[in-house]
């Protein structure tokens, strides 16, 4: 069984820096971190000369309806616990994303196309070992080269926010872009109600399993700085925050 520690995390900015291991964060607070983020990025958007640049960071950096300071806001009453997970785990045993999108053109009320958009996250890893850019049809979606040059170049800018009692709620382009540039994964796992220090993240099943073909358990030990990883029934490794 390994043991796996931390190395740091790529952030594009300092507003997260201050958070360590295993910190407890109540909803305002997180949310208040993602508005800063999207205040220094603004900030430093206007210093570029390049006006593409300019809009692509702006396309992703927002705060409006549907953005992710959105879907923090929405999710009011709950405190989040921070956890680092360091980037070696991801390349051990994270051998999937969510690698397809339907994308669906209509005229009116009739369906033109309907056409399926694949990328495995070992498509991805090859084009990074060739030093190969990639396309996705044409695609502004999560696993365009663009945004992997953006975490490549900048860092991540906000932590995984797993909306959701199961994991990975969401976000696998993000973890797949952090440590596939050596950054460890921040993520907010959601704290029970009951505030005990010591729960089971219980796989989300309803999506592919993305570690070697099996479903991850996540057992956090907050008071021990502890996250026990099990892919089914198996104890595969342990982090010590």
């Amino acid at each position: 069984m390994k043991t796996y520690e931390n190395n740091s995390v790529k952030w594009w900015t300092n507003v997260w820096k201050d958070v360590k291991p295993f910190d407890v964060l109540t909803n305002q607070e997180v949310y208040q971190k993602y508005i800063d983020v999207a205040d220094s990025i603004e900030n430093y958007v206007i210093t570029l000369s390049d006006a593409k640049v300019q809009k692509k960071i702006r396309n992703w950096n927002r705060i409006d309806e549907g953005s992710p300071a959105d879907i923090v806001k929405r999710n009011k009453n709950r405190d989040s616990i921070y956890i680092p997970i360091p980037y070696q785990f991801y390349e051990d045993y994270m051998t999937e994303w969510l690698n397809t999108k339907t994308e669906v053109a209509t005229r009116g009320e009739l369906v033109d196309y309907i056409k399926t958009l694949e990328l495995s996250l070992q498509d991805l890893k090859t084009h990074i070992k060739n030093n190969t850019k990639w396309s996705f049809d044409g695609s502004s979606d999560a696993r365009s080269y663009n945004v992997y040059k953006t975490y490549k170049d900048y860092g991540v800018a906000n932590p995984v926010f797993n909306n959701g009692e199961t994991y990975p709620k969401r976000s696998t382009h993000m973890t797949a872009y952090c440590f596939l540039n050596k950054s460890d994964v921040p993520i907010l796992f959601k704290r029970p109600e009951n505030n005990i220090n010591r729960f089971l993240v219980q796989p989300n099943i309803d999506e592919l399993p993305y570690f070697k073909g099996k479903y991850l358990t996540l057992d956090i030990d907050i008071k021990n700085k502890l996250v026990n990883f099990f892919l089914e029934d198996e104890h595969i490794g342990v982090y010590k925050g």
